[in-house]
């Protein structure tokens, strides 16, 4: 609302008050005085309820700093199923898409359990759980069911109505229970009782712009208050509210003509160490000038500490006043992550002495902390029985050199004599030729899934999947390239990065530089969509045709098995190590720990090598008892 018109209106009103007050004898100059106070007193109080009116439900704005302190938090899986649950019972209602995906979801599960339990197939555990057959709770039976399943009988619906949810919410959640106890006694392990409640994620902060004005409505309601106090001052003829009215309005007048103030900044960013190693603080130090020709009274500054950067000590925050030529400094401490983390812009907020007005500016700074950690070996991954023409560590069905026996043949001239069988030839006095089981190099891809699904932790400290897949690869990397193996390395995500197999220092090097640098390795998930298959087809392409794959995955969505089964049947023998980032608690995060074992045993069932590591695990662990049932 423009309340130019009502300020007018109120200043004259109350510059007359103070003219009658200091002067009374001017009233009589007034013709019909009494019905003038009568009239402008109601004229008063009119115009302040309509402000009050307005002004009702309205917040005091003003910019938005997000938190600069913490990490970008990664979501838990299973919190999308918490929060459509939480959305279905805070309506009563949602689209049918949202329950359709809900009720595939559970279905999926519900077979995925039933055939893992009673080691059928899958055509049998379908038909089970669409009649109904796989539960003995009704509402789970229906909620999954077809159409045959009959409704559970009327007294079960007051059980629905006492629980305070939706039918659908409260079926849900009945479906998700009788998986998990079936999952449970499946997998031989105590059933737990299950807690229903969910909370649904915070809301997100969006960015700032550049440069923002905006009017904080700081004094809105000082003009209202003020005429509600005039119309009073004057009903009750009380001269000390009328007075009062007056300086209210002042005020307000005052904060109408208020401006954002001209905000011309200087900002320089210095790091104790730019270039650390992982787990070293670092303190960063923002030095402001205002290079500006007016005072900034209220100046607010929050450095742009990067997303995958949490803020050790200190405080990227600043509130000061700041002259002209005059600096701010301020500094505060981070602990390195791999990565090459970029700072952002400044975000500067900078008021009028009256708080009316403020003014919003980012203001760009450059500053970059690039950790780049050496690779470090762990247990090799034992690979399949394919090589190239290089000399390494994977035996191979022919003969030749070796360190294994592979067969012996007649001797001919010219084989060297250590070669020679003398054993057999100090019985039967017969010549003949050791043959070994040739070893020759592997070519690896190391495949790490950086889609957006597979940036989930079991907490809001703890690394995700991806940055535990990217420390992987490179124990994994630096591993196989020890043992003489060609390794390479690629993204299966929106940001494409590619290294083709290769093998000496400099290869190494420029994986270490990739792994630590590249985009597609980001600590931040990527907000681009992209087609999947189109970049299955890439890797496709790229990767030598003799080429293992090494996938690292979390496995935490179908598709990642659709992408192993896919190489797989390609000619390229694939092993997954997937990083385990689910946990135990409510019903939906521990529904997607039993959907990830399901797939992983799936996994297996396609002949796929699986490393399954746990959270709290060590990875030369994971791989050895991982190992320990594959054949070569």
């Amino acid at each position: 609302m423009n309340q130019r018109p009502s300020l007018v209106v109120g200043v004259a009103l109350a510059a007359l008050g103070v003219l009658l007050m200091a002067a009374p004898g001017l009233a009589g100059l007034l013709p019909g005085n009494q019905y003038l106070v009568i009239g402008v007193g109601g004229l008063a109080l009119l115009i302040g309820l309509r402000l009050v009116i307005e002004r009702k439900g309205t917040d005091v704005e003003g910019a938005e700093t997000g938190d600069p302190e913490v990490r970008r938090p990664v979501p838990t899986p299973g919190d999308d199923l918490r929060a459509w649950l939480a959305h279905v019972d805070a309506f009563g209602r949602s689209s049918m898409r949202t329950r359709r995906r809900i009720r595939e979801r559970l279905r999926s599960a519900a077979v995925a359990v039933v055939r893992r339990r009673e080691r059928s197939s899958l055509e049998a555990a379908r038909e089970r759980v669409a009649a109904g057959e796989w539960t003995d709770d009704p509402h789970a039976a229906v909620f999954v069911g077809d159409a045959s399943v009959d409704e559970p009988p009327a007294l079960a619906d007051l059980s629905v109505s006492l629980s305070l949810r939706s039918r659908f919410g409260y079926r849900a959640r009945r479906t998700i229970a009788a998986v998990l106890s079936l999952a449970d006694a499946a997998e031989g392990e105590d059933e737990r009782p299950v807690d229903e409640e969910d909370l649904a994620p915070g809301p997100a902060t969006a960015a700032p712009e550049q440069t923002v004005d905006r009017e904080t409505e700081r004094w809105a309601g000082v003009g209202a208050l003020a005429l509600l106090a005039g119309a009073i001052g004057m009903a009750l003829t009380v001269p000390t509210v009328l007075l009062l009215s007056v300086v209210g309005v002042t005020y307000a007048a005052y904060a109408r003509q208020a401006s954002p103030p001209t905000v011309a900044l200087t900002v320089e960013r210095e790091l104790s160490d730019p270039d650390p190693n992982p787990e070293d603080e670092v303190e960063v130090t923002v030095t402001v000038r205002n290079d500006g020709d007016e005072t900034l009274p209220d100046l607010r500054l929050i450095d742009g500490v990067p997303p995958g950067l949490a803020v050790e000590s200190g405080s990227p925050r600043l509130g000061t006043a700041l002259r002209p030529g005059r600096k701010a400094t301020f500094s505060y401490t981070v602990v390195a992550r791999r990565g090459e983390h970029e700072f952002g812009p400044l975000q500067a907020v900078a008021r009028d002495a009256s708080g009316a007005a403020e003014r919003e500016v980012a203001v760009e700074a450059p500053g970059t902390l690039s950790c780049v950690p050496p690779l470090e070996a762990t247990d090799t991954v034992p690979l399949y029985g394919t090589a190239t023409r290089y000399a390494g560590r994977v035996s191979t069905s022919s003969g030749g050199e070796g360190v294994e026996f592979h067969a012996t043949r007649e001797y001919r001239p010219g084989d060297p004599p250590n070669r020679i069988d003398w054993n057999r030839h100090a019985r039967t006095r017969e010549l003949a030729t050791l043959l070994f089981r040739e070893e020759r190099a592997a070519t690896v891809v190391l495949l790490v899934d950086v889609r957006k699904q597979a940036y989930g932790a079991p907490g809001p400290d703890a690394p995700n999947a991806v940055e535990r897949s990217v420390t992987a690869a490179g124990q994994v990397f630096e591993s196989l390239l020890a043992g003489g193996d060609r390794v390479g390395i690629a993204s299966f995500g929106p940001r494409d990065c590619w290294l083709a197999p290769g093998a000496g220092s400099s290869h190494r090097e420029r994986a270490r530089r990739l792994l630590s640098t590249h985009e597609a390795f980001s600590a931040v998930p990527p907000e681009t969509e992209f087609l999947p298959s189109a970049r299955l087809a890439d890797v496709r392409r790229r990767a030598p045709i003799d080429a293992q794959i090494v996938l690292l995955s979390p496995v935490t969505d179908d598709y990642v098995g659709t992408v192993a089964r896919r190489l797989q049947a390609h000619g390229h023998p694939v092993t997954v190590l997937s990083p385990d980032v689910t946990t135990d608690g409510d019903p939906a995060r521990r529904l997607v720990r039993v959907e990830r074992r399901f797939r992983l045993n799936a996994l297996r069932e396609y002949d796929i090598r699986v490393v399954d590591w746990a959270a709290d695990e060590d990875l030369t662990v994971a791989l050895q008892r991982a190992s320990q049932g594959w054949s070569p």
